[in-house]
Formats: C-alpha cells, structure tokens, sequence
C-alpha cells in the first residue's frame, strides 16, 4: 500500500472556510524516503449535505465522509489516489491529499471568457457524463437548438434575478434587517432561496426552497440567491 510507505511527522489543526465553520480539520505531515519525499493529507470533518432535507434519496450508507468520496470520484475525471474516509469520536471525516494544484485565468478579454467559460463548461460535462447515463444525457440533449436555447433563456433569466437579488440585498442591509460584511452574511429573519431551472421544453420554471437556517439564524456566502421575508 503507497500510505505505508510513508511515516506520520507531525500534525496541525486547521482553520476552515466560511462553509466548513465549527467542523474539526487537521493537515498531517508525512516523511517518506528522505526529506525530499513529503506528503501532506488533510483529515476533514464530513457533516450532513444541506440539500439532504429537501430531496428523498437515500443513499446505501449513512457514513458522511464516504459520501463525499464517492461523490468525488463520481464526478471528477483524476480523483484524488488518496481519497478515504474514517470516524472517530462518533464524527465523520474523509481524507484527501492536500495540495496547491488550483489554477486561474486573467480574464483580460471577452475572448478569453469565451474560452474560460468553454473549459468550465467542458468540466461539467465530464461530471456529468461519468456521474450519469451517456446513452441518457445524449437523448436528452438531442441534435437540435432546443437545450441550447432553454440554457441561453436560464442564464439571462438567471443576470436577472441575481441582480433583483442584490438590489434586494442592498435594502434589507440598509434597513439594518441583516448584520455583517458583503462576503459572510448573518441572517436574522427568515429566507427563501430560489432558483430558475429550464425544463426540458425550454421553459424556465421558478422554485423554492427554505434556506439552511441554525435555529434563529443562519449563514449565507457571498452571491448567494436568496430573499429575507
């Protein structure tokens, strides 16, 4: 086993992201070979999706870290060799390999948007080819303009409510409803998120769901779609 040919050095904890508050993180450092040889992992806590409430999927095991990995080698086209998951103290977590392998486009012009846009585009498709039925995802996607105009429809529909969206945003905070900067937002009253989906007709539909709130009040990243009642 390539873990083993490795030998624990030290460990930190690790302070998370926005989305990952008061869940327990640590990075380990790893000694192989020679000092040349270093492998760093990151033990993460793995918590329950916040979408879990909404749907009625039910997964054939009720271990969080487990999902996540199966989730990511689902989807994407290199999954992490390292990947695992374990629990400990009645908590879930997954492993993964801890490196710098994120890249970035300076989007100087729209040409290079096209082509950004392009590869990002090209990535999801990936995912959801490896995730789903080809034969499936073909047939929907048929061999005229329909998908291509119900995506158009949904993305101008979409500027459209994000900017509604801000503008609603910048009312309540300005109304004192709400507390906090532009990027993490802590909200006092309750939300609604709602998204615009095309069907398979081209038609954009409306839905909602309730936001993800803990007990009074919940936390909201930077863009997303929601409005407080």
């Amino acid at each position: 086993m390539l873990l083993s040919r490795y030998q624990l050095v030290d460990f930190a904890r690790k302070v998370v992201g926005v989305g990952s508050v008061g869940t327990r993180c640590w990075v380990l450092l790893l000694r192989g070979v020679d000092d040349d040889d270093s492998l760093f992992l990151q033990i993460k806590e793995a918590q329950h999706s916040v979408l879990a409430r909404y749907v009625g999927i039910k997964l054939p095991f009720d271990h969080q870290g487990r999902r996540v990995v199966v989730g990511q080698r689902l989807t994407q086209g290199s999954p992490d060799i390292f990947l695992g998951w374990g629990r400990a103290d009645e908590r879930d977590f997954y492993v993964r390999q801890l490196s710098e392998l994120k890249g970035g486009v300076a989007l100087e012009s729209l040409d290079t948007l096209s082509r950004y846009c392009g590869m990002c585009g090209w990535a999801l498709a990936l995912a959801h080819a490896k995730s789903g039925d080809a034969a499936a995802i073909a047939g929907y996607c048929g061999k005229n303009d329909a998908l291509t105009e119900a995506i158009c429809k949904f993305a101008m529909s979409y500027t459209k409510q994000t900017e509604q969206d801000y503008e609603a945003f910048v009312k309540v905070k300005r109304a004192g409803r709400i507390k906090g900067g532009t990027r993490n937002v802590l909200i006092s009253s309750p939300c609604v998120f709602r998204s615009h989906i095309p069907n398979a007709q081209g038609r954009v539909i409306e839905k909602e769901r309730p936001a993800a709130l803990e007990g009074a009040a919940g936390r909201a990243s930077e863009g997303s779609v929601l409005e407080c009642l």
